[in-house]
């Protein structure tokens, strides 16, 4: 990961061409410390990034809870 992310911030990108076809965005957000990604081609992951900055380990079945408020404030900004 380069620099530090926004607290709070959402962005959003194509998926890479090696990632899985359909190619189709990527929403992310950024939230004290962690980092939830939405794609609605593929699973969600969430990371923790103070434990994982490489963002290695998708921690969203230990963190169920901050990942449903995550999809939560995530699709609440996309639909403004």
């Amino acid at each position: 990961m380069l620099g530090t992310p926004v607290d709070g911030a959402l962005a959003s990108r194509p998926e890479r061409e090696n990632e899985r076809t359909p190619v189709g965005p990527v929403h992310v957000l950024y939230e004290r410390g962690w980092k939830y990604e939405h794609r609605p081609t593929r699973a969600d992951v969430l990371f923790d990034l103070a434990a994982d900055p490489r963002e290695s380990r998708n921690v969203l079945e230990q963190h169920p809870e901050r990942a449903a408020a995550m999809l939560a404030e995530l699709l609440r900004r996309l639909a403004r």
